[in-house]
């Protein structure tokens, strides 16, 4: 065969690839995430903050996360929010 101009190319099996997009989160579990930084916080401290405490911050965690979800601006909204015009979600459809 050394005259022969056969060109020989591996095989290789298709790759498979990640989506690129930043559209599709990486789990579908919202209120999991939402509460991931808390967990942290107690599995390096060892403890949350008080009762108190942790309710206000998730409080507003949960009003910007509500206002994000919703196209807002979080820090706008924590704002107007501040300043006693505050941003009030939508009553869905069926309630």
């Amino acid at each position: 065969m050394s005259g022969s101009n056969v060109n020989i190319q591996p095989l290789s099996p298709p790759v498979p690839v990640p989506p690129s997009g930043t559209a599709i989160p990486p789990t579908n579990n919202q209120a999991e995430r939402d509460a991931r930084p808390a967990k942290t916080q107690q599995k390096i401290s060892g403890r949350l903050r008080s009762e108190t405490t942790t309710r206000h911050r998730y409080a507003v965690r949960g009003y910007a996360s509500t206002a994000a979800k919703h196209g807002h601006q979080v820090f706008t909204a924590i704002r107007d929010a501040l300043a006693g015009s505050p941003w009030i979600p939508p009553v869905p459809a069926g309630a």
